[in-house]
């Protein structure tokens, strides 16, 4: 199995556990917790697809576990630390 196709299966998977269709993963992509591997080839750790990736879709996936990222730093204990240390 090469990378790409996992991320496909990974995909694929997520959609029918959730019930989704093409038009519910596009409108509700900023609500949904995407598997780690398609966030990841959204970000482009798997390289860049010819012609670029999808958008929106890229675009709100990659915000979505930006933010994620930083909330979660935010409240662990090396985020605690880091606030005490810059005084916030």
């Amino acid at each position: 199995m090469t990378p790409t196709s996992k991320v496909v299966g990974d995909l694929a998977q997520f959609m029918v556990q959730n019930k989704l269709d093409d038009r519910d993963v596009l409108m509700k992509a900023e609500e949904l917790d995407f598997p780690s591997s398609v966030v990841e080839f959204m970000q482009g750790y798997l390289g860049q697809p010819h012609g670029g990736f999808p958008e929106p879709l890229r675009t709100k996936v990659s915000e979505v576990m930006w933010i994620k990222a930083a909330l979660h730093f935010e409240n662990s204990r090396l985020g605690l630390r880091f606030q005490r240390l810059v005084g916030k």
